[in-house]
């Protein structure tokens, strides 16, 4: 397996510090499926070196009016929605609305360390 996590993802992988987010669009069922293979290639690089998603973190951001809000696995384990997600500071909500100024939700992130993990 490549040591590089970025091997072989098709959609935008971001990554700062301990905390990873994958992006993609999806219009068809072709694009769901890319997402869930990068979620594959990324669990099996975790495992191959000895890393763990916190699973608690793990969370799908459904975006813009009409998405058809595809599930999604990490491992074994199928990852929870979240209605809003904060990015860089900024709160935004599946409608793309800023909303700073209401409390903070769980955010579409992965956590790996070497203590504990799946994604899905």
């Amino acid at each position: 397996m490549d040591s590089d996590m970025d091997s072989g993802i098709e959609c935008t992988l971001s990554k700062l510090a301990n905390n990873t987010k994958l992006c993609g669009v999806v219009h068809t069922l072709a694009g769901r499926d890319t997402i869930q293979r990068d979620l594959e290639r990324l669990e099996r690089w975790a495992c191959a070196n000895l890393l763990k998603f916190n699973q608690a973190k793990c969370k799908v951001l459904h975006m813009s009016w009409g998405n058809p809000k595809h599930r999604y696995r990490l491992g074994r384990e199928w990852i929870e929605s979240s209605p809003e997600e904060k990015d860089l500071g900024v709160l935004l909500d599946e409608k793309l609305n800023n909303v700073h100024s209401q409390t903070r939700k769980p955010t579409i992130s992965w956590t790996t360390s070497k203590e504990a993990w799946p994604a899905g």
